[in-house]
């Protein structure tokens, strides 16, 4: 198995079998090659800004840098702080206001992430 460029289609085009067959392919390429790893990778909330948004589904939380995790709604707000170290992981078990499933926004961080290990 090996990665194959994916066909680019346009409004109108006519996507084949051998299309998506190509684009299965190179998905499974890709989680092969990833070791099939779990992330969770925050979605850029604002474009080129550091502030990204989550649906809570991994226990750990990886970040760098300094600044904040709130809930979508703003209610609840924890201070995030890794000034010297390359990635700090935080339980997220311990904090009572966020729960599996909810909505959060990080911001202030230079990246961010879920995952089952610490």
């Amino acid at each position: 198995m090996s990665y194959t460029a994916v066909p680019r289609w346009s409004h109108g085009d006519r996507v084949t079998a051998a299309d998506l067959n190509i684009l299965s392919g190179d998905i499974e390429f890709l989680y092969a090659a990833s070791g099939g790893v779990n992330l969770n990778w925050g979605v850029p909330f604002i474009s080129g800004s550091h502030t990204y948004l989550f649906a809570h589904r991994f226990r750990w939380f990886w970040y760098r840098g300094e600044g904040y995790m709130e809930l979508i709604n703003g209610l609840y707000r924890t201070s995030l702080s890794s000034p010297d170290a390359w990635a700090t992981a935080l339980d997220t078990d311990t904090l009572g206001w966020l729960h599996y499933g909810d909505l959060y926004k990080v911001a202030g961080v230079s990246w961010a992430m879920e995952d089952n290990d610490a």
